[in-house]
């Protein structure tokens, strides 16, 4: 039950909601901002090394077979995963800089800081039987064996678990007020502000086909379950202690996510149809 000696049950469960609606756009958002930035740096290492790729919003497809040497394949499919390192310092760094009062703002670049690693993590988990993008390119130039992808995947997936351990303190700093927070409602918060935007991430990777192997959508999917879960499960734990700032805000709707959002998937739709092609000799 929700008890509170201020707040009546139906007032923050209200303060939920908002919270829940807040945190899923700009999950969404963060993810689709990630997911641009990512296949667009692939492409602009294609364009720079290959002649004329083409940028789909899921995959960078190559109509000519020119400048595949060595060098040019290890720097194009590493540009990905350095930028979700890039990207996943910064955001996080970002995050702590930005006043706490600024709820919403931080809540879009920690689920930045979260997508971010998680895109890495996936690339890690397709290395062994994915070879055609990313890090899989990467470890046949490496000369890795079948069982260094594995052991490479099995610790992705042990990172991909616990590492929502470390940061599940961070997902309670979002409620409005200190005071919502009495211990039987860190679930019940934790369900509002990550559950329902991760099952809402879930649902879309799949629709919208956001990777070009069907199996790394699932593992994706697979991934954003599994820190869910490992955050709830370090939240449930009794040593599980977290400090709270004292200042307190009014819940409100949010709607700079849907914005952003919007124009993210509008941006998506135009790659999806048209796809977006540089003319060649430009750089």
């Amino acid at each position: 039950m929700l008890k509170d000696e201020t707040y009546t049950r139906a007032e923050i469960v209200d303060a939920f909601k908002k919270v829940a609606f807040n945190s899923t756009f700009m999950c969404l958002a963060a993810f689709g901002v990630v997911n641009l930035l990512h296949n667009l740096i692939w492409y602009m290492g294609a364009y720079h090394y290959v002649q004329e790729p083409v940028l789909l919003h899921n995959y960078v497809v190559f109509v000519k077979n020119e400048g595949w040497y060595v060098r040019a394949v290890k720097n194009i499919y590493s540009a990905g995963p350095y930028l979700c390192i890039a990207l996943a310092a910064i955001s996080y760094a970002v995050y702590t800089a930005i006043p706490k009062k600024r709820i919403t703002y931080r809540m879009f670049w920690f689920w930045l800081f979260i997508n971010s690693i998680n895109y890495l993590l996936v690339q890690w988990l397709a290395t062994p039987y994915i070879r055609n993008s990313g890090i899989g390119v990467l470890t046949h130039y490496w000369y890795w064996e079948e069982r260094d992808r594995f052991i490479a995947a099995l610790v992705a997936l042990v990172i991909a678990f616990f590492y929502g351990r470390f940061i599940a303190h961070n997902f309670l700093q979002f409620t409005p007020a200190m005071k919502y927070m009495k211990r039987n409602n860190y679930r019940i918060f934790a369900f509002y502000v990550l559950v329902i935007p991760a099952v809402a991430l879930m649902v879309a990777v799949p629709a919208f086909r956001m990777f070009f192997e069907w199996r790394v959508v699932w593992l994706m999917v697979l991934v954003t379950f599994l820190l869910a879960l490992s955050v709830l499960v370090r939240i449930g734990e009794r040593k599980f202690k977290v400090q709270f700032f004292e200042e307190s805000y009014k819940a409100k709707y949010s709607y700079g996510g849907v914005i952003f959002l919007g124009i993210i998937v509008a941006i998506n739709i135009y790659l999806y149809l048209v796809g977006f092609r540089m003319e060649p000799g430009l750089f």
